[in-house]
């Protein structure tokens, strides 16, 4: 069988982990050729090699991202299911975005149909969510296990104004997973990594497993403690 482990020792994000996945060395024209497969012509998708504290590792990056506009969890839904994917990967990013809505309507004291999405809701971000589980339709659905994730602190402005860091809605979406806080200030876990992993990982220790592949995935910030990357782990094993 084959498995998964996402070590994450410094933050995670839902760009982060596609990368990680394209560095095991699926073919990366799945990720590069996806906005053209979900009807976003304006956006390009690209993989850069980066070195972050002296580790190699992808950056997913969307040069002519268009950050504008709301939408909600039907708009968003309509998007994926035109996509020309499989129906496996559009329900896998679906199923996401429904944990998104529930997690942002319980901070608003909403519902999940009126849930207007903002960053999470970016044509980059639906192509990353999808992405994510198109890359692992690639790698033949392994099944996935976490690490902990490690959480910083603080203040951060958004777009209802400030939030206490970590957001609102990654802890609605990480209630019943393993956290640690650490002395760092600053967003280390973003709302689409925190539901990416939580609704298709389960978290724990890294299986018993022959060792095939070793992907990082870095993000776009730096940061001065330790490698802002997410490391992931493919190998054989028995569950």
């Amino acid at each position: 069988m084959r498995f998964l482990y996402f070590d994450c020792f410094a933050g995670i994000s839902g760009h982060m982990l596609l990368a990680a996945l394209c560095d095991l060395g699926i073919d990366q024209n799945i990720i590069t050729g996806l906005p053209h497969r979900m009807k976003m012509d304006d956006l390009d998708a690209v993989l850069i090699t980066r070195e972050c504290h002296a580790l190699r590792g992808l950056e997913l990056q969307f040069p002519n991202a268009n950050g504008t506009g709301q939408r909600t969890l039907s708009d968003v839904t309509r998007i994926i299911d035109a996509a020309d994917l499989s129906d496996p990967v559009k329900k896998a990013a679906g199923r996401t975005y429904r944990l998104l809505a529930l997690a942002e309507a319980r901070v608003h004291n909403s519902t999940p149909e009126l849930v207007k999405f903002h960053e999470v809701g970016y044509d980059q971000a639906i192509a990353g969510v999808t992405g994510f589980f198109a890359a692992m339709e690639a790698l033949g659905w392994p099944k996935a296990y976490s690490s902990s994730l490690v959480l910083g602190n603080g203040l951060t402005h958004a777009a209802h104004g400030v939030i206490p860091l970590p957001g609102p809605a990654v802890m609605e979406i990480l209630k019943g997973k393993p956290v640690r806080f650490i002395d760092l200030e600053g967003e280390t876990v973003t709302p689409t990594g925190a539901a990416l992993l939580a609704g298709f990982a389960d978290f724990g220790p890294c299986p018993e497993m022959i060792v095939s592949a070793v992907g990082y995935g870095v993000g776009a910030k730096q940061s001065l403690d330790r490698p802002n990357m997410v490391r992931v782990i493919m190998g054989e094993g028995r569950e």
